[in-house]
């Protein structure tokens, strides 16, 4: 008895070890994750990547402006939290809109949030480092400068929304200054994409009223494409804007309640 009673002892033992070495193993892959940020990239090659991102495809971003956005890569802090290795990348898909961004999302989403003076500094360094682009109306600067200033209002209205978010809304497409009038969070896509992926849903869609409060049939942004074509030809090298929607299902910011 007293052997049986000892090797239930030591039974009992090894099971508790291996409970509390499973829960920090976890514990610990679930912060490297973190560290390692969305991408799945360790902080020492996030600049690295995302500079060879941008200089693959510059786009409207000069070689100064890419410099800049690198750079922002040798904060770690600010590249995870950003989730910056994605984030340069939804400009570039030829295919989708939806699925860089939410991609970009997911992983934003599940980092730690950003410190607001990290932010700010980032925004002015931005405004500096591509000047030029601002001044000339770049699609690709703005959208970057929208993400870096708005960031609290992704967090707040896209993250506990992303997976209900239909970034083919018509109403979503505009121009740069409709959404930074709005002060809406906005991306910079490919035309091509965007009319590969959302052509056919609008295709027999009425377009959204116009100022003179009657539908319009035209589809400026993807006339001439075909539904379900696999190609848009003429489009591709030319960006637009589309805006992050408000938890309303407007494209309007939403407003505090006045307190009584």
């Amino acid at each position: 008895m007293a052997f049986l009673r000892e090797l239930m002892s030591i039974l009992m033992v090894s099971i508790w070890v291996g409970t509390v070495m499973s829960a920090t193993t976890t514990a610990t892959n679930a912060l490297d994750v973190s560290q390692k940020g969305a991408a799945g990239l360790p902080p020492s090659s996030m600049a690295d990547a995302v500079a060879q991102s941008l200089a693959a495809n510059p786009g409207e971003l000069s070689g100064a402006c890419r410099q800049t956005l690198a750079g922002f890569a040798k904060d770690e802090a600010l590249a995870v939290c950003t989730n910056l290795h994605q984030m340069v990348q939804i400009r570039t898909s030829k295919d989708s809109i939806s699925a860089p961004i939410k991609a970009w999302m997911k992983g934003m989403c599940a980092a730690p949030a950003c410190v607001p003076a990290s932010l700010t500094s980032a925004g002015e360094q931005f405004k500096t480092g591509c000047a030029a682009e601002m001044q000339s109306g770049s699609m690709d600067a703005a959208a970057f400068y929208s993400i870096l200033t708005t960031y609290q209002t992704i967090r707040t209205d896209g993250c506990p929304n992303l997976e209900k978010l239909d970034l083919c809304d018509q109403t979503l497409a505009g121009h740069i200054k409709k959404w930074t009038k709005k002060e809406r969070p906005f991306f910079s896509v490919q035309k091509a994409a965007y009319c590969m992926e959302c052509g056919p849903k609008i295709a027999n869609q009425p377009s959204p009223e116009t100022k003179s409060g009657k539908n319009s049939t035209k589809h400026p942004l993807c006339r001439g494409t075909a539904s379900g074509s696999n190609t848009v030809d003429g489009l591709l090298g030319k960006p637009i804007v589309i805006a992050l929607p408000a938890p309303n299902g407007s494209a309007k910011p939403t407003k505090p309640a006045k307190s009584s």
